[in-house]
């Protein structure tokens, strides 16, 4: 959404938001995030740019923010790492309903990248069982170079990853 509709290589700001939750009441929405990255052939081992690989272990400390909706929940470091490459952190995110169906709450971080020919963005998470969300992943780019995010101006560049039984996007507790 606004600002020149193409990515030309910069990221601000990367959000991730927990909404859209299915299936009636989700009271608790959990999983752990770890090796972040932009690549030019798809899954990370490609030549890539590294947003965050976690290790150091201190997310609030390290640029990442959250905010909240109807519940509330935070973010913090997790010992819960892929089985390849996984270092020793992951970024840990739980969010609760707050009984407010819709949107939970997210986090993000602020950090300028030139992601130059990145065409790919991965990431791996590891979300708890029984769990039927939508996670909203938006890159966004600062067009006009003001120092903020606002449409029209800037770009917003959005995905929305469904987390559920059967996917698509991740299988909740596999």
């Amino acid at each position: 959404t606004g600002g020149t509709g193409v990515f030309d290589g910069t990221v601000d700001e990367m959000v991730i938001v927990f909404g859209g939750v299915e299936g009636g009441a989700t009271p608790h929405i959990h999983l752990d995030f770890d090796e972040i990255t932009f690549t030019s052939g798809g899954p990370a081992g490609f030549d890539e740019v590294v947003f965050d690989d976690m290790e150091h272990g201190d997310p609030g400390s390290n640029g990442w923010f959250t905010f909240t909706g109807g519940g509330g929940g935070g973010i913090g470091p997790s010992s819960d790492v892929p089985p390849a490459d996984g270092g020793v952190f992951s970024l840990d995110s739980g969010w609760g309903s707050g009984n407010v169906p819709g949107l939970y709450g997210g986090f993000g971080r602020t950090l300028p990248s030139d992601l130059s020919g990145t065409e790919f963005f991965n990431f791996w998470i590891n979300p708890d069982g029984g769990q039927d969300y939508t996670l909203e992943i938006n890159l966004q780019e600062d067009d006009n170079g003001d120092g903020a995010i606002n449409p029209p101006d800037d770009d917003e560049f959005q995905f929305n990853c469904v987390v559920s039984a059967t996917g698509p996007c991740a299988t909740a507790g596999g």
